[in-house]
């Protein structure tokens, strides 16, 4: 079967948004292909114009469980047209024979079967879903693609949530695009209160950063574990990131290095910083109990 690697695709220079908006047919596939390659996937167009193979299948490795997905795309001429059942069953038929693939087997976890559409999808294509075929609008895509551009990056471990699953997939999408929302305000909020604590003293213990968090989003009525918390943190001090150094004589300690350094982080980095322009701005000192900071 031949196949097609979309990395020198002459998509590249196409406004993806309006191909997304009007294109049909192969053309639409390509783009879908390209979105998802643009967001880290590796993408394949399924030349073969065969009804008995899906479209695009997406190879996800950068994930601790790797995964593949193999869509079936449908763009309607009309807007107001539904996507029918058929489309389900057909890549219930043609999709899962893709993990009998030699280059997959025993390198995959799972195989997930998914329909991309511009239009909404009827009732009976909703019920044909059942529990392994995930419905996917084109405005989870577009949204993907513009999050992708202003820096707010899914990884493929949380994005395989949508495929995973079965039915319509919006209310899951919203689900975890508010968790990276909250994700990167604490990030940028965990910078502003290391920064904070270098008034009272340059070092800030870990329970302090932890603290504070948890009281700032509770007031927000946001709930954070303690988990999240920490893994924010190991990623503000990872040698990469370089925004929080660790004191090397007590893992407990840390230290905020120059602000400039979100700028190396690029669109993630913008965001981080917006952030923590945001809390620098609307937490006035006496609203962080700084009486944490002598605890120590």
């Amino acid at each position: 079967m031949e196949q097609e690697n979309l990395m020198n695709a002459t998509l590249v220079n196409e406004n993806i948004n309006e191909l997304l908006k009007n294109s049909t047919g192969i053309e639409f596939e390509k783009v879908i292909a390209k979105v998802f390659e643009l967001i880290g996937f590796k993408s394949i167009w399924l030349e073969d114009q065969n009804d008995a193979n899906p479209d695009v299948i997406l190879e996800a490795w950068k994930c601790p469980s790797p995964y593949i997905v193999t869509i079936e795309c449908f763009a309607q001429v009309s807007n107001s047209s539904e996507v029918p059942k058929e489309k389900v069953g057909q890549i219930r038929a043609n999709g899962p024979k893709y993990s009998k693939d030699p280059k997959y087997i025993g390198k995959i976890d799972n195989l997930h079967l998914g329909v991309i559409s511009r239009g909404k999808f009827s009732k009976h294509a909703i019920g044909a879903s059942g529990n392994d075929v995930a419905l996917i609008t084109l405005d989870i895509v577009m949204d993907l693609l513009q999050d992708f551009y202003k820096g707010l990056i899914y990884s493929q471990e949380e994005l395989k949530v949508i495929f995973q699953g079965s039915g319509e997939r919006r209310d899951v999408f919203n689900e975890i695009r508010y968790q990276k929302y909250i994700k990167y305000m604490n990030l940028g909020l965990i910078c502003f209160i290391v920064e904070r604590s270098l008034e009272k003293k340059s070092l800030i213990d870990y329970r302090i950063i932890m603290g504070q968090v948890i009281a700032i989003n509770k007031q927000n009525d946001i709930h954070i574990s303690d988990i999240e918390i920490a893994s924010n943190l190991d990623f503000l001090c990872h040698p990469v990131t370089g925004l929080i150094i660790r004191d090397r004589n007590n893992i407990n300690h840390h230290e905020l290095k120059n602000p400039d350094n979100f700028i190396k982080l690029g669109k993630t980095g913008e965001n981080i910083q917006n952030w923590y322009k945001h809390w620098k701005k609307k937490l006035k000192p006496h609203k962080i109990d700084t009486s944490l900071f002598d605890s120590t």
